[in-house]
């Protein structure tokens, strides 16, 4: 009895198949080609007009319409910024030229009140 409680340094280890590590290794090597090198970077952002978002200026009261991907041009011309007092969101209007334009506030239901 005393035999069998060995250290555990001189168990054995259970043996793991040669075809079970090829196969392994093969998956893995195979998962590393594929995510680096045939799929896709990233998706191309959407120009369909359908997807803007409505713009107003606030000097000029000027509506326009920007998409992601109109968005994503303005941004790398430097043409979107955040206002350093409020924090939101300006953009450069395309008809003024100054970083007055913010998101076109929509409309929500009015929901009556409760109660006399």
């Amino acid at each position: 009895m005393v035999s069998s409680l060995r250290p555990l340094r001189y168990q054995r280890r259970a043996k793991v198949p040669a075809p079970v590590l090829i196969a392994v290794l093969v998956l893995a090597v195979g998962g590393t080609i594929y995510f680096g090198f045939f799929r896709e970077r990233e998706e191309p952002l959407s120009d369909d007009p359908a997807d803007a978002t409505p713009f107003v200026c606030t000097r000029d009261g000027h509506v326009f319409p920007v998409t992601p991907r109109g968005f994503e041009d303005m941004f790398q011309r430097g043409d979107v910024r955040s206002d350093p007092h409020s924090g939101e969101l300006l953009i450069r209007c395309p008809k003024c030229g100054q970083f007055a334009a913010q998101p076109q506030a929509r409309q929500s239901p009015r929901v009556p009140r409760a109660g006399p």
